[in-house]
Parts: structure tokens; C-alpha cells; sequence
């Protein structure tokens, strides 16, 4: 419940940048943490909490977007690939520091900001992050 408190705390911030700032720090306890989180929030009890921490993020993203910090046309699902490939990123520079998956983040946020290109590949669907999420799930090649 604490981590969902600090949530609400990066969706006051005034200019938008919550989401930003909550990415980094989540990465930051990722890193320092790592496989706990996993083990942690794979479970049936923390279902409650991993819906409510999701519509904060969704909360976060609107800010974001609404202040002109993230693209109109990023969705919720995006942030999910967002954590998805971080947590590859931590694990595979595990040896060399946090440099690795500070880049890494900090190019993502770059691909997020407003610009002028369109996305052109729409974004996963919610039943499709449903999908990826569910334990031992068989895999389309």
C-alpha cells in the first residue's frame, strides 16, 4: 500500500513530470531488487493492488500528456513494454552499473515525447497485455 501512496504523491506533481520521475524510480528499485518484485507481485492476493497501481500509472501518463511531456497517442499498454524490456535491460547490465538502463530509460522517454512522426504500429490491447501477463501462457511464434 505504501508504494501505491508514493504513486498518488508523483501524480501531484505540477508540471507533468510525475510519470517520469515515478519510471526512474521504479527502475532504481528494480535494479536494486533484483527477481524480488517479480516473486512479489506474482501473486493472486496482490491482484487488488496491481489494479490500482496501474490506474495510477494511467493517471500519471494522462498528466504527462496533458502538460505536453509525453505524446498525445502513448498508451497505458506502451508503459507495459516500457517495463517489460527495462527489466531485461537491468537484468542484462546487472555487472556494469546503473549507466546501462539509465540510457536505455532515457531514450525511451525521448521516443515518448511529442513530435511530429506518427506511431505507426498501434498499440498492444489491453487483452494482449492480459495475455503476456498470465503465467505458463503458450507462446505464437
Amino acid at each position: 500500500m505504501g508504494a501505491i501512496l508514493v504513486m498518488y504523491h508523483y501524480v501531484r506533481d505540477p508540471d507533468g513530470d510525475g510519470l517520469e520521475k515515478f519510471l526512474y524510480a521504479t527502475a532504481e528499485l528494480l535494479a536494486s531488487n533484483r527477481g524480488c518484485l517479480v516473486r512479489l507481485w506474482d501473486t493472486e492476493e496482490t491482484i487488488p493492488i496491481k489494479r490500482e497501481c496501474r490506474a495510477v500509472i494511467g493517471a500519471l501518463l494522462t498528466e504527462a500528456q496533458r502538460h505536453g511531456k509525453i505524446r498525445r497517442d502513448a498508451q497505458l499498454t506502451d508503459i507495459d513494454l516500457l517495463f517489460w524490456s527495462l527489466r531485461g535491460v537491468i537484468e542484462t547490465t546487472k555487472g556494469v552499473g546503473h549507466e546501462g538502463w539509465h540510457r536505455f530509460l532515457s531514450i525511451i522517454l525521448a521516443g515518448l515525447r511529442p513530435g511530429p512522426e506518427a506511431l505507426v504500429q498501434p498499440p498492444l490491447t489491453e487483452m494482449q497485455v492480459e495475455l503476456v501477463k498470465m503465467p505458463a501462457r503458450p507462446r505464437k511464434t
